[in-house]
């Protein structure tokens, strides 16, 4: 099980083309770690884009790795 977060997270929204850092100590646990296959990995960048009048957000590891697909209620 990691323990380790590099410490920033990197938030893009795909649909206004913009980007932003936060620390991961200012977003709440659930946000900056993912649980996959019982190993609790962190969370490095989250992107976020509508599709249709879905919010789809996704999740990615430090390697890239696509971590976990959230779909947001419609608008």
């Amino acid at each position: 099980m990691s323990t380790d977060h590099p410490g920033i997270i990197v938030f893009e929204d795909r649909d206004e083309q913009t980007r932003r850092e936060a620390k991961v100590s200012e977003v709440p646990e659930h946000i900056a770690w993912v649980e996959v296959d019982g190993e609790r990995i962190a969370v490095t960048r989250i992107e976020t884009q509508w599709k249709g009048r879905e919010r789809v957000i996704r999740a990615y590891g430090a390697d890239g790795t696509l971590l976990a697909t959230t779909t947001q209620a419609p608008r």
